[in-house]
């Protein structure tokens, strides 16, 4: 049984990264190239937490030093899955305020388009942490440009990073 559970959960982790990919991708091509969406994800086992928390060079700060400023930022998040769908979503509504090609949003058959996509992606993450005892935290970093989920169970890590640029 934990061995069919394990193989479940890779088989959607592997397929929530190509729907990410996907999703960024369209991102990018939509983004007005100056105030961008990301969508991010990382995941893994026994990590630290400098191992998925550090992705960019943090000025004059050490490791250590940048850990302990965005813990500052860190909440404690008690209902998972409504979270995971309002960070997702948010960055759809930055994307429909900050894109090259407004008749995107405007056409109803595409906004449908990117909504199905996205809860595509929280369905399939919702289904890689249905069997975890989670812990969830959310560092709000960057003055709210920045929602970096946390998902921890065990000795297993899920990071949602989203990033919505603002110039």
């Amino acid at each position: 049984m934990e061995k069919r559970i394990k193989l479940e959960e890779d088989k959607n982790l592997i397929e929530l990264q190509a729907m990410l990919y996907t999703s960024d991708a369209i991102f990018k091509a939509l983004s007005d190239g100056y105030n961008h969406a990301y969508l991010g994800l990382k995941f893994g086992e026994n990590l630290k937490e400098t191992e998925y928390l550090i992705w960019d060079i943090h000025l004059s700060r050490s490791d250590d030093e940048y850990i302990e400023y965005i813990n500052e930022a860190k909440t404690k998040i008690d209902n998972v899955e409504t979270r995971i769908r309002e960070n997702i979503f948010w960055s759809l509504e930055h994307l429909r305020i900050f894109n090259k090609i407004p008749l995107v949003f405007a056409n109803q058959y595409n906004l449908k388009f990117l909504e199905g996509l996205l809860e595509e992606i929280v369905e399939k993450l919702k289904a890689i942490i249905v069997n975890w005892n989670s812990i969830v935290y959310e560092y709000d970093i960057y003055i709210g440009e920045r929602r970096v989920l946390v998902i921890e169970d065990d000795n297993k890590v899920i990071v949602l990073d989203i990033f919505n640029s603002l110039h």
